[in-house]
């Protein structure tokens, strides 16, 4: 996309910034939003919104680009977005893809509940065989396809890992029912990697667990750490911080 060629031009000299695309971002038009909140799904004035659908190309800016992460508004209507699709769609929400992409995008807004709430409905729908290849529909409704078997372990590292260019977030979209765990060697997109990431929740419980993670950079840099889930104190290389007031 537009957007991601640009964040891609900042840092490399491999791809620089052309003129024609800066005249193409100007005829690109604004989001639109519905009454209630929702970013709408064709950024054109008079297109009415049909919720009774599976796919949510409208998520964009949260998944797979990052554009909803330094913005509010986006983030909100995108989320707003996702529940009024959960809600609404009824009569072609069999296939994976539409619960896959919910979920990611649910992920990256930062919504434990709705993440939670597609992980159950692609768990308890069938789509799995006992080869654990899954089927396009639920129920084994189908052919073979990929597209969970593919994107489920991603769901749950975007549950757990967001990193940007200079920043990493443990646990942004943690479900309730995740009560303890533990993930090693995932790779970051600000060239670290997350040796251990391990969290608790039943030693002093949900809304603030014990927390542990070893990040070891590439080269020498900063990198700016962040928790999805409320903290009061953290240790960073043996020194201790309090949470800002």
């Amino acid at each position: 996309s537009l957007y991601m060629a640009e964040q891609i031009s900042r840092v490399s000299p491999r791809l620089p910034w052309c003129p024609q695309w800066g005249m193409l971002r100007e005829r690109i038009p604004d989001y639109l939003y519905t009454d209630d909140g929702a970013v709408k799904e064709w950024a054109l004035p008079g297109f009415m919104e049909n919720d009774d659908h599976r796919h949510v190309s409208h998520a964009y800016g949260a998944w797979p680009a990052h554009e909803a992460q330094k913005d509010r508004r986006l983030r909100a209507g995108i989320y707003k977005a996702i529940q009024n699709r959960t809600r609404q769609n009824r009569s072609d929400d069999a296939m994976a893809h539409g619960h896959l992409h919910k979920a990611m995008a649910a992920a990256r807004v930062k919504s434990a509940q709705e993440l939670e709430k597609e992980l159950y409905l692609l768990t308890a729908g069938e789509y799995q065989y006992t080869s654990l290849m899954t089927s396009h529909d639920k129920g084994h409704g189908s052919a073979f396809c990929t597209d969970a078997a593919i994107t489920y372990p991603g769901i749950i590292l975007e549950a757990l890992v967001y990193s940007g260019d200079k920043e990493v977030e443990v646990l942004p979209a943690l479900p309730d029912q995740w009560k303890q765990g533990r993930l090693c060697g995932v790779r970051t997109r600000c060239r670290a990697q997350v040796i251990r990431l391990c969290w608790d929740r039943t030693a002093s419980g949900k809304d603030t667990p014990m927390v542990s993670l070893t990040l070891m950079p590439e080269e020498s840099r900063s990198i700016y750490l962040k928790s999805g889930l409320p903290w009061d104190s953290c240790a960073v290389d043996g020194k201790r911080y309090a949470a800002p007031v």
